[in-house]
C-alpha cells in the first residue's frame, strides 16, 4: 500500500469524527478562517447558549484580524482575545517549532 493510499484511508476513517480542512499551501487565509470559526461556534454552541458568549484566544494572524472575521465572531457571540504579536511559540501549547531539532 502506497503512502498516498494509506493517508487517504486514514482521512476516510476520520470522516464524521473530525473536521478536515485542506488548504493548498497550508496557510489560513480569510475564507479558511471564516469557515473554521463557524465550525468552532458550532462546537461551542452549548457554552454560548449557557453563557451568551465564548472567549477564544488567538495569535495575531492577519486573516484572524480582518473586519470580516471579527464581524463574524461578533455575530457568533465569540469574544476574541489576541495574544501579543510574535509570541505564539511561547503562549500556544502546540506550535510549529515544538520538538524541532
Amino acid at each position: 500500500m502506497g503512502v498516498e493510499l494509506e493517508e487517504e484511508l486514514a482521512w476516510l476513517a476520520l470522516r464524521g469524527h473530525a473536521y478536515i480542512f485542506y488548504q493548498e499551501n497550508a496557510w489560513a487565509d480569510e475564507d479558511f478562517c471564516l469557515l473554521w470559526i463557524e465550525t468552532f461556534a458550532f462546537d461551542a454552541r452549548h457554552v454560548i447558549a449557557c453563557y451568551g458568549f465564548v472567549i477564544l484566544g488567538m495569535d495575531c494572524h492577519g486573516a484572524q484580524m480582518t473586519v470580516a472575521f471579527q464581524t463574524k465572531c461578533e455575530e457568533l457571540h465569540i469574544f476574541v482575545v489576541y495574544g501579543p504579536p510574535n509570541c505564539t511559540d511561547v503562549t500556544a501549547p502546540v506550535d510549529h517549532n515544538v520538538g524541532a531539532d
